[in-house]
């Protein structure tokens, strides 16, 4: 779900590596050598400077790279485009295979970056390093990377207390934020235009080029796949195969509400059939539950009484669009612990406890919210068709999530990236293998986008888990099903040269542990929430 008036129904970005502060100044000190050796002049466009690295895990495992930056025009339609440098790291194959693709490795967002540092992180780049390179390639103005290129965020106000949120007055809060940033930049020079699906896409291509590469194998989940598919309609002759996850083909940029619904039927089906909870879900269902509620705060929002910092008293009015920016955000320090306490947050405040979504509002309200720039520059840069934004706009279960592409339908008039001709964002044909891995409950990218790629790829495999959430490779089949992730990861190493035979020893569905849902005893998700706040 893509809002931003509220607390944010956007994933949120992981943090900038912890090691960026130090590789800026190994990059910034080799390149102010590049440029005194160069008469103080910007190096070339086309131009690499890499330096040996050793990234060290959380856990002390070390692995060696290579930290690079690439200088690319900012904006590639603009004859007198200045010179960016975008940030990019090399780990060599621990085993090289003669004429095997490396792997570009694509994070997600816009606005996501890969930690190495960070233990799964860690472990991808060194499971996909087996027999191939492996280059990850930051993302142009991506405030959390290294580089040379500016760190491009907004910044979008609070709102008050004592009313709930509204959705017009989050809406003006968003455009007035995205109009005062673009205006900041601009200022400051920055083509903002260049910050765009074509230009990051075509980064990827012009690095491909510039490392000696004649094709490449993507990897990418979220964004992360729509960013593949831009390259990989643009740029087919160059790509020897793609795995990709959390998938977004090229025209669902914008979010289903019924794929939406979906996701969240059935995990809420997983949590009937659970014995311990199903005495405490209502006749009719959790889904029936949820309408209840969304009738309820519709008719009248609530005001929740919490503890302010200074001891006092403080009223949270909490309504209906609260709620919806709420929905996919249960208590939990994980994904999988999140999903165990969504049935419970539904059916507290089926019940009348409205506390933790209260505490969510005060949080969301009290501070001013950063973000990436980029987010809305790419996406909305790549847009929608009108008959999908028909489409999306006259599906039923709008009535209950309200309108959850309102992130981009309000703010892509002000944007200052072109969208891309609508002929762009049509299906296309692929004929070299594609490998799709997506879960059943993912709540960013359903699964029926991927059942919908799926129809245009000549050689491709889906694997639906069920039971996982959004990205699952580095999430829940790294923590319940190693040995299918690494059946998956396989693919890397799969020879198709004469048949595809490989897919053929894939699942078409992989099962998850069960989850251990919460019930309602104990204490509340509120009271869950602030022990653990209090403990840290």
């Amino acid at each position: 779900m893509k809002s931003d008036f509220g607390f944010g129904r956007r994933p949120a970005a992981r943090s900038a590596p912890c090691f960026a502060t130090l590789l800026v100044g190994v990059l910034a000190l080799a390149l102010a050598r590049a440029v005194e050796g160069a008469g103080a002049e910007t190096p070339a466009k086309g131009t690499v400077l890499t330096t040996p690295v050793v990234v060290v895990s959380e856990t002390g495992e070390r692995q060696t790279a290579e930290q690079g930056l690439f200088f690319v025009p900012e904006n590639r339609s603009a004859d007198t485009s200045k010179t960016i440098a975008i940030h990019f790291m090399r780990f060599g194959a621990e085993q090289a295979v003669a004429a095997r693709a490396p792997v570009f490795l694509l994070a997600g967002g816009p606005g996501s970056v890969y930690d190495f540092t960070e233990a799964k992180d860690f472990e991808i780049a060194k499971r996909l390093r087996r027999t191939r390179d492996v280059v990850y390639v930051g993302q142009r103005g991506n405030p959390r990377e290294p580089g040379l290129t500016p760190s491009l965020y907004l910044e979008i106000d609070g709102a008050p207390l004592d009313r709930p949120t509204e959705f017009n007055a989050g809406v003006q809060r968003l455009r007035a934020a995205l109009t005062t940033a673009q205006e900041r930049w601009l200022a400051a020079g920055v083509d903002l235009a260049g910050y765009d699906i074509m230009n990051i896409s075509s980064d990827l291509y012009e690095l491909r080029e510039a490392l000696g590469y004649p094709k490449i194998a993507l990897r990418g989940c979220s964004f992360g796949s729509q960013w593949s598919m831009t390259y990989m309609k643009r740029f087919p002759e160059t790509v020897d195969r793609a795995l990709l996850s959390g998938v977004e083909p090229l025209d669902f940029a914008y979010d289903s509400p019924a794929g939406l619904w979906a996701g969240m039927s059935r995990l809420a089906e997983l949590s009937e059939r659970n014995a311990q909870l199903a005495s405490s879900i209502p006749e009719g269902g959790l889904m029936a539950a949820l309408t209840t509620v969304v009738e309820r705060l519709e008719q009248a929002p609530v005001s929740v009484p919490l503890p302010g910092p200074d001891g006092q008293e403080l009223i949270v009015v909490v309504g209906v669009e609260d709620l919806r920016d709420a929905l996919t955000y249960s208590f939990g320090d994980t994904r999988w612990e999140r999903h165990e306490n969504w049935p419970r947050f539904i059916l507290e405040m089926h019940a009348g406890d409205f506390r933790y979504l209260a505490a969510l509002a005060l949080r969301a309200r009290s501070n001013v919210r950063r973000t990436t720039l980029i987010g809305l520059l790419i996406d909305n840069s790549l847009g929608i068709s009108r008959r999908r934004d028909a489409q999306l706009l006259a599906e039923a279960e709008t009535r209950w999530l309200g309108d959850i592409n309102a992130y981009y339908r309000e703010t892509r008039d002000l944007t200052a990236t072109t969208p891309v001709d609508e002929s762009f964002l049509s299906d296309f044909r692929v004929d070299y293998p594609v490998l799709l891995v997506n879960g059943d409950i993912d709540w960013s990218t359903p699964l029926e986008n991927a059942q919908h790629a799926l129809g245009f790829l000549d050689r491709g495999h889906l694997v639906t888990v069920r039971g996982a959430g959004h990205c699952p490779l580095a999430n829940e089949l790294r923590d319940h099903r190693p040995e299918v992730m690494e059946q998956i990861y396989r693919f890397f190493e799969a020879d198709f040269s004469e048949d595809d035979g490989f897919f053929d020893g894939l699942p078409d569905e992989v099962d998850l542990p069960a989850y251990d849902f919460a019930t309602l005893e104990g204490p509340s998700l509120y009271e869950q929430a602030v022990a653990r706040f209090m403990s840290r």
